[in-house]
């Protein structure tokens, strides 16, 4: 990260800033932004992940590689299907989580009961998942804040899944 002088006037950051409704914290990272706050985490999730201990080169080695850890939290790779008989986490299929639901891919309704399964699964409240890509997708990719990537590998080990 770019060292600047905060407390400058005539530090090219603070205008820019000041100039387009941005303001920065002191650690030089964006504090509000105009965009949505999906883009917001996009960026932030990304500029944030890391190779944890549990990543060789990209791969993940524990039994999850749907799962990669982010300073922020965890991010999760999903398989939906929707219409199906029932809810709830299948196991991994394809290197990503599958994940089954009654709801139908209409308006958003399977992308809601995803967000509900996964709150509900994880413990954590659903302001706290979001939905990164594949809104319109079978695939998706959901980012679980403040979650730790063992307490998420530890919360699949108990579902007791198929691998």
């Amino acid at each position: 990260m770019i060292k600047h002088d905060t407390k400058s006037t005539r530090c090219a950051c603070r205008k820019e800033a000041e100039g387009s409704g941005k303001q920065r914290d002191p650690e030089g990272d964006w504090e509000r932004n105009d965009r949505p706050a999906s883009q917001r985490l996009v960026r932030l999730v990304t500029v944030a992940t890391v190779k944890g201990p549990a990543e060789q080169d990209g791969e993940a080695v524990s039994g999850w590689p749907c799962l990669r850890a982010t300073e922020a939290g965890v991010l999760l790779e999903l398989a939906i299907q929707p219409r199906a008989g029932g809810n709830g986490i299948v196991g991994l299929h394809d290197g990503v989580l599958k994940v089954r639901l009654t709801a139908p891919p209409v308006e958003g309704a399977a992308n809601k009961a995803c967000i509900q399964l996964l709150a509900k699964t994880f413990g954590v409240p659903k302001s706290r998942i979001t939905l990164l890509k594949g809104a319109k997708a079978r695939r998706k990719t959901v980012f679980l804040a403040q979650l730790a990537r063992v307490d998420a590998e530890r919360i699949l080990d108990h579902l007791n899944l198929e691998r």
